[in-house]
């Protein structure tokens, strides 16, 4: 169970997209796609890879891809079946580094628009990285400001600044 200020997750399933970005150095999206696949496979009861992502022929902002899965988990399949029988809607968040949080503040990369979209309706998980104070980050922009209920800091117990670019 996840707890963060007077909210709890009883149960989660992460879902892993890998996108169809081409970058020099960076393994191609079939293969990470691949090793994805083979890391969940007999690891996890809550990890679960999606091709859609690396799918499509161009690329796909994150946006979208969040609409993408709130639209095939709620809408397609009716949400999540609860132990009685009844069908909950499922809370669609994106999980983060703090670094990508700041990057998305000070890079052109993200519209605005997308940030406005990403952070009210969906939120996000923000795995703090080094020295990064996550509620000081929220507090120096306007957009995360607004939205700062829907952004869950995760505190790690370890010090921890290595960025998933270099994990993977």
């Amino acid at each position: 169970m996840l707890r963060a200020k007077n909210r709890e997750w009883r149960s989660w399933v992460a879902i892993i997209p890998p996108d169809g970005y081409k970058k020099e150095g960076l393994v191609g999206s079939k293969d990470r796609l691949e090793m994805c696949k083979l890391a969940c496979e007999e690891t996890s009861s809550w990890l679960m890879v999606d091709a859609w992502e690396e799918l499509q022929k161009q690329h796909t902002r994150t946006a979208i891809v969040l609409d993408h899965f709130n639209y095939e988990i709620n809408e397609i399949r009716g949400g999540a079946l609860m132990k009685t029988g009844a069908r909950k809607k499922v809370k669609i968040m994106l999980l983060i580094g703090s670094d990508l949080l700041q990057s998305m503040m000070t890079l052109p990369v993200w519209e605005e628009r997308d940030l406005h979209h990403i952070f009210k309706y969906y939120g996000c998980f923000v795995i703090e990285r080094g020295e990064m104070d996550v509620s000081c980050e929220i507090s120096k922009h306007n957009i995360l400001s607004m939205y700062r209920n829907n952004i869950i800091a995760v505190k790690q117990p370890v010090y921890n600044n290595i960025s998933s670019t270099k994990i993977r």
